[in-house]
C-alpha cells in the first residue's frame, strides 16, 4: 500500500494515458473524416487491426523524440515546435509501420496524413489548454485586496520579520 502512495510516477503514467486516449481519438477520427462519418466495415477491421501497431509506435516516438521530459504547467508557445516534430516523427513511423503490415485491405494515405494532423491539434491544445486554465484561474484569486498601505522602515530582522507577519 504504500509503495502505491509513494509512486512518484503517476504524473508520467497519467501522461502515458492521456496520450495513449488522443492518439486513439485521433486515428479514429481521421478514419471518420476520411470515410465521411461511416466506416466500411472493412474499413473498421483495418483500424482495429493497425491501432495496436499505431499505439505502440507513436509512443515510442513521443518518448524518444522527447514529450515526457517538461512539465505541462510550464508549457509555452516553444514547445509547440516539440509538438510538432513528436507528432509528425509518430505519425510518419507508424504510417510506415501500418502500410508495411500484412492486413486484408490497405490503410488509406489519407488517414495517416489526417492523424498526424489531427494528433499534432490534441497533444497542442491538451496541454495548452492546462496552461490558460491554470493562468487564468491564477489571475481571479490574485486579485488585490482592499486595504492600506504601509511603510516599514528598518532593515533589521524585527522589520523582516513584521514584513513576514503582515503579509500572511
Amino acid at each position: 500500500l504504500r509503495l502505491l502512495v509513494d509512486f512518484g510516477y503517476k504524473r508520467r503514467i497519467f501522461e502515458v494515458v492521456h496520450d495513449s486516449i488522443l492518439i486513439f481519438l485521433a486515428y479514429y477520427a481521421a478514419h471518420l473524416i476520411r470515410w465521411d462519418g461511416l466506416l466500411p466495415n472493412w474499413q473498421q477491421r483495418v483500424l482495429f487491426a493497425s491501432f495496436p501497431y499505431v499505439l505502440g509506435v507513436e509512443l515510442l516516438m513521443f518518448l524518444l523524440s522527447g514529450m515526457y521530459s517538461g512539465l505541462w504547467r510550464y508549457t509555452g508557445i516553444d514547445d509547440l515546435l516539440l509538438f510538432l516534430r513528436s507528432a509528425t516523427l509518430a505519425s510518419v513511423a507508424s504510417g510506415f509501420l501500418v502500410l508495411g503490415l500484412n492486413i486484408d485491405s490497405p490503410v488509406s494515405r489519407g488517414v495517416l496524413v489526417l492523424n498526424g494532423i489531427l494528433l499534432f491539434l490534441a497533444l497542442a491544445s491538451s496541454r495548452l489548454s492546462l496552461r490558460l486554465v491554470r493562468d487564468a484561474f491564477l489571475k481571479l484569486r490574485s486579485r488585490p485586496k482592499v486595504g492600506r498601505n504601509i511603510l516599514l522602515y528598518g532593515a533589521d530582522e524585527r522589520t523582516t520579520l513584521a514584513l513576514r507577519e503582515l503579509m500572511e
